[in-house]
C-alpha cells in the first residue's frame, strides 16, 4: 500500500510536529507527508524549518515512547512550498512537503490544496486525511495496510478507532451513525473502554474527520472536498456524496490512533467543556447547510425543530450572544 498523508496546521506547530514524528516512527513507511500551513503567524511555518534542519526542539508529549527520539532529517526528504507553486507541480519526490497556504479558507480548503496536486497523479492507493492533534501507534499503519489489502473493491472510505490523548485506555468513537431526521450524528462507543468493545469491522458508518482514508479509485470518482463547510461536517458531506455514487465506508475497530479532540472548544466557567463561539457558529450552520445538500426536503422541518433543545440550552446558560447568532442561521 502506498499512501499520501494530508494534514493541515492551524497555529499549533507543536502538536503537527508531535504527529509527524509518530509517523516517522512507523513500521509502513511507504507514504509520502503533505502539511499544509493554515496559520496566521508566521512562527509555525518557521519552527517547521527549524525542525527540518534537525535544529533541537523540545516537543511535549504524553507518548514519549512513540515520538522520541526525534529523528534525524536529511533536508534532500523535504521541501517547502507555497500554495501558488504547488499548483503547476507535476510531480513532488520529497517525502515531506510543507505547503504555505495563502489564506485560511478552512479546513475543506487546506485539504483540497493537496488533493488537487494528486487528481494529477496515480501511484498511490489512499488518501489519509489525519487531523495534526493525533499520535499514531507504531504498527497502526502497517496492521491497517494488511487488513485494507484484503477488502472489497467498492469500500471506498475506512475509518478506525479513536482513543483520547488523555486517556488512552478509553475512546473518543470509532464512527458516526446518522440520523437524516435530525442532521446529526451519534458516536459509537464513546467513551468506552478500547479493551470492552467488539473488534469486528462495521460497514457503512461515517468515519471519524480526524483519521478517513480514501480510496484512490473513489477519490477520483467523488472528487474534492466541500469548501463551502469550513469547519466540520466535511467527513458527513464527503461520505454522503460517496454512498450516492455507491461507494461503501468501513470502520475497522481493533486498530486505533489518539486524538487529543477538542482544541476549538474552550471550558465554561462551571469546567465543562463547550464549543466556542466561533465552532458553535459553523456547526450549527453547516448542520443546515448540510441537510439542504444532502437530504430529502421532508427532512428539513424536524431538523429545524431539533433547534429548540439547543435554543433552550443557550437561555439557560444565559448565552444570549449565541441564541441571537442561532436565530440568525435559523431565519437566513
Amino acid at each position: 500500500m502506498i499512501y499520501k498523508i494530508s494534514i493541515v496546521n492551524h497555529n499549533r506547530y507543536s502538536d503537527t510536529l508531535e504527529c509527524l514524528e509518530s509517523i516517522l516512527k512507523s513500521t509502513e513507511q511507504n507514504f509520502q507527508l503533505f502539511v499544509v500551513d493554515n496559520s496566521t503567524r508566521e512562527k509555525d511555518y518557521e519552527m517547521f524549518k527549524k525542525w527540518s534542519l534537525n535544529v533541537p526542539l523540545n516537543l511535549s508529549t504524553k507518548f514519549p515512547d512513540l515520538v522520541y527520539p526525534i529523528s534525524h532529517k536529511n533536508n534532500n526528504d523535504i521541501l517547502f512550498i507555497n500554495e501558488e507553486e504547488i499548483e503547476i507541480k507535476k510531480v513532488i519526490e520529497q517525502k515531506i512537503v510543507f505547503i504555505k497556504a495563502k489564506e485560511n479558507k478552512g479546513f475543506s480548503a487546506a485539504n483540497n490544496i493537496v488533493l488537487k496536486f494528486l487528481k494529477k497523479q496515480d501511484k498511490y492507493d489512499y488518501i489519509w486525511i489525519l487531523n495534526n492533534d493525533t499520535v499514531i501507534p507504531t504498527d497502526f499503519l502497517r496492521n491497517i495496510s494488511i487488513k485494507m489489502s484484503k477488502e472489497k473493491n467498492n469500500v471506498g472510505l475506512v475509518g478506525n478507532s479513536l482513543c483520547y490523548y488523555d486517556f488512552p485506555k478509553k475512546l473518543q468513537c470509532v464512527g458516526n451513525k446518522f440520523n437524516p431526521w435530525l442532521a446529526h450524528t451519534f458516536p459509537l462507543y464513546e467513551n468506552k473502554q478500547f479493551s470492552d468493545i467488539s473488534k469486528s469491522d462495521i460497514n457503512n458508518l461515517i468515519p471519524i474527520g480526524a483519521s478517513m482514508f480514501i480510496k484512490k479509485e473513489c477519490f477520483k470518482d467523488v472528487g474534492f472536498l466541500d469548501e463551502d463547510y469550513f469547519l466540520y461536517f466535511e467527513e458527513w458531506d464527503y461520505a454522503s456524496r460517496a454512498k450516492k455514487r455507491k461507494w461503501k465506508s468501513l470502520i475497522i475497530t481493533k486498530f486505533h490512533i489518539y486524538h487529543k479532540h477538542g482544541t476549538t472548544i474552550n471550558c465554561g466557567k462551571d469546567g465543562k467543556q463547550r464549543k466556542t463561539l466561533f465552532a458553535d457558529y459553523y456547526f450549527l450552520k453547516n448542520k443546515i447547510l448540510f441537510a439542504k445538500k444532502n437530504l430529502k426536503f421532508y427532512n428539513l422541518p424536524t431538523i429545524y425543530l431539533s433547534f429548540i433543545p439547543i435554543i433552550i440550552n443557550r437561555i439557560k446558560r444565559r448565552q444570549w450572544d449565541r441564541l441571537a447568532l442561532i436565530l440568525k442561521i435559523i431565519l437566513r
